[in-house]
């Protein structure tokens, strides 16, 4: 609950939104509605980070990547896209076991904090 409350916080305040999302986020699992595994929010050099471009999690051509355009984790018509901004499930950000928040463009859905992938593009882990 205090982590969902700091995010909150971080909407608020905005300057440094971007940062604060990063910390809060690095380490932690990208999972689809289906449960397929999409990577980590860790280094580049991490061969399961979204990051790497060279690895199947980062590769923009790779079918379990969310950077790919026409995949069904990327494409924005697809329902379990992260870039879907109408879908009802995008999917998960999981660290330390717990869901920490959704990794959707979907401003509308409640629960646990919607973090956009466009936000997580800009961290240097």
């Amino acid at each position: 609950m205090f982590q969902y409350l700091l995010l909150v916080c971080f909407f608020v305040f905005g300057q440094s939104y971007a940062q604060d999302v990063c910390q809060f986020v690095v380490g932690a699992s990208v999972i689809a509605y289906d449960g397929s595994f999409l990577g980590k929010l860790t280094y580049a050099s991490d061969s399961e980070s979204i990051f790497n471009g060279y690895g199947i999690y980062g590769n923009q051509n790779s079918t379990l990547s969310i950077w790919n355009r026409y995949g069904t984790y990327g494409g924005q018509n697809y329902r379990q896209s992260a870039f879907n901004p109408y879908t009802s499930i995008p999917p998960i950000l999981v660290k330390e076991g717990r869901v920490i928040a959704r990794f959707t463009l979907n401003k509308h859905l409640s629960g646990v904090p919607n973090i956009s992938p466009y936000t997580i593009r800009s961290c240097n882990f």
